[in-house]
């Protein structure tokens, strides 16, 4: 039941847009870790990467190329 006072509500905390890029950083950059050291593995076998990551024709990210070469 209320008395008729007004009723105080916080609003909900929203991330700065600091907060949402370091995040996003962060959950990448995690996220490629096993990329990079798959790199390292061929590399140690004599083999050079390289790839590039765009989008999609429904604007999704894919990988765009992906080459492997042995390195003489």
């Amino acid at each position: 039941m209320s008395d008729g006072s007004p009723t105080i509500v916080d609003m909900p905390r929203r991330e700065s847009e600091a907060e949402v890029v370091a995040r996003h950083k962060k959950a990448l950059s995690d996220a490629l870790r096993p990329v990079l050291e798959a790199m390292d593995a061929a590399k140690a076998d004599g083999f050079i990467c390289s790839w590039n990551i765009g989008h999609d024709y429904a604007g999704r990210a894919a990988i765009v190329s992906l080459k492997l070469v042995k390195e003489f």
